[in-house]
């Protein structure tokens, strides 16, 4: 499971209309459901250089991934964690 975003716009969970709610990752259910992650701390500016990039992002984005996808992102993720 690839999950792509900025979790800090996503609603709070709240148990009742009083609580004031915490954000999904901050559950210790979600470690335990996706014990792999990678957080992406630094900004990516994305010029006519970095077309693939940019086309990725827009595939994952439209659940429509082409055949390239998969494999830039696996290149890319092995280059974020070595």
């Amino acid at each position: 499971m690839l999950l792509v975003g900025d979790f800090l716009k996503v609603c709070l969970l709240t148990i009742n209309y009083f609580d004031l709610g915490k954000f999904v990752f901050s559950s210790p259910l979600f470690t335990k459901v996706i014990p792999h992650r990678i957080e992406v701390i630094s900004i990516m500016r994305q010029n006519e250089e970095e077309k693939t990039f940019i086309s990725c992002l827009k595939e994952i984005h439209l659940e429509k991934c082409g055949p390239e996808s998969p494999t830039f992102i696996t290149n890319w993720v092995k280059e974020m964690i070595s």
